[in-house]
């Protein structure tokens, strides 16, 4: 297997990215890190990996869909209840 460039890594990484924002918004806490320069000077990224906006969002709803005594009984309907609003909330914040 051939060694990426440093302009593969960094196509891969847009592209990775591209897909998480259409699908889960995006890293939460993205960490950005210079690992190398392209051929014009200009600086190659990574980013750390951390909960989607998505998964950020779903918690924040199922902590407060229990604080506030909503949750139905089934562990599943709480879970897919906050799934619900941070789908909803991403799909807003798109507009």
């Amino acid at each position: 297997m051939k060694t990426p460039t440093p302009e593969q890594r960094s196509n891969d990484t847009v592209e990775m990215f591209t897909v998480m924002a259409k699908e889960g918004g995006g890293p939460v806490y993205a960490q950005q890190i210079q690992y190398g320069t392209g051929e014009k000077g200009e600086p190659f990224v990574w980013f750390s990996m951390g909960l989607t906006k998505r998964e950020e969002f779903a918690s924040r709803f199922m902590a407060a869909l229990i604080e506030n005594g909503d949750v139905p009984l089934n562990q599943l309907e709480v879970a897919n209840a906050a799934i619900a609003y941070a789908d909803a909330l991403l799909e807003r914040l798109k507009k």
